[in-house]
């Protein structure tokens, strides 16, 4: 059966429908009674989950191929719920990737942020991530490439930094039009934030895999309602690092998000700020290890599980307990 897309996409789901405040009566604890069509949130096989490290079970390379969209070709998106950039498919060729084990490409559709991540290794969160969506070319099958974010860099990321740039457009232009709510309808606002969402620098999403990461390969859903369980998930296992200057933006964009309909405060974060799922059960699901060619052979007998991941964790670890101690 052919899936539709706008059934499954955080963007299109009604905005009072979830919460991740855990005194809101839609807190994450309560999505799997969340009155939404096909709701799979409690579900057997849900993300996000607690990856354990483990030794290379494959040797294979992903490739990526950019595709000729920049940030011109994109919509920057705000909502209560979402940080999102979707590709505007009829102005350029699209992202797409190949994934180790799987028959056909997938082509990027969108792809979002979460403040506080959906995932975690080995029971270390990571100070926030973003999700590049992408569709099976000739298929039914969604694969998310998930990324996570780390504040440890004393200088911006420039590639993240131009993001940051979109949706802080659209929240100014937000702000602009609702200073003027009084002569301007709702339909000039929406067009008026989707013109600040464009106008900007080339982008390439794949840029932002560290160089070396492995991936972690498993079956999952959605991380938000309806949850659906048509995911197949490959997490980075190496954060991308940016300045504790950008983590402040984007958790501000979370934090002091307005609603450009009403004009009113519409964030629907946790009192912490974050928007991350929290862990689910891998209910004995398998879950793949996938290293790049070039590190067989190289790494130390029994060291398979230190390529990327081990070796990062503990000083991501107190990086991100001294932010979150910082900012809330």
């Amino acid at each position: 059966m052919k899936i539709v897309l706008a059934a499954l996409l955080p963007a299109y789901v009604v905005s009072d429908l979830y919460s991740y405040d855990p005194s809101n009566e839609y807190s994450p604890e309560n999505w799997a009674q969340v009155d939404l069509p096909n709701n799979e949130c409690g579900g057997s096989a849900q993300s996000g989950i607690d990856v354990p490290t483990s030794g290379c079970d494959d040797f294979a390379d992903y490739t990526f191929s950019a595709g000729t969209c920049t940030t011109d070709n994109m919509n920057f998106t705000l909502s209560g719920h979402a940080i999102q950039a979707t590709y505007l498919s009829d102005e350029c060729e699209l992202p797409r990737m190949t994934v180790p084990g799987q028959p056909n490409p997938f082509e990027a559709l969108q792809f979002h942020m979460h403040t506080g991540s959906d995932h975690a290794i080995d029971g270390v969160y990571f100070g926030a991530d973003v999700h590049l969506v992408h569709q099976e070319v000739g298929g039914d099958r969604f694969a998310v490439l998930g990324l996570f974010l780390e504040p440890t860099n004393p200088s911006d990321n420039p590639i993240f930094g131009n993001l940051l740039s979109g949706w802080e457009a659209v929240a100014n232009a937000t702000a602009a039009t609702c200073a003027d709510a009084t002569t301007q309808s709702v339909g000039d606002r929406t067009r008026a934030l989707r013109q600040a969402s464009r106008d900007l620098a080339e982008f390439d999403y794949y840029s932002l895999v560290p160089e070396g990461a492995t991936m972690y390969q498993y079956d999952g859903s959605l991380t938000t309602p309806p949850c659906s369980e048509v995911v197949f998930w490959n997490v980075v296992d190496v954060p991308v690092s940016i300045s504790v200057r950008e983590y402040i933006r984007l958790t501000q964009l979370v934090l002091e998000y307005v609603d450009p309909a009403t004009c009113q405060p519409a964030s629907v974060a946790a009192p912490s700020g974050f928007t991350g799922r929290p862990l689910q059960p891998i209910n004995g699901r398998p879950i793949n290890r996938v290293c790049p060619t070039a590190l067989e052979g190289t790494l130390p007998e029994g060291d398979e599980g230190e390529s990327g991941s081990g070796r990062m964790l503990s000083s991501v670890k107190s990086a991100t307990l001294g932010i979150a101690g910082m900012l809330f």
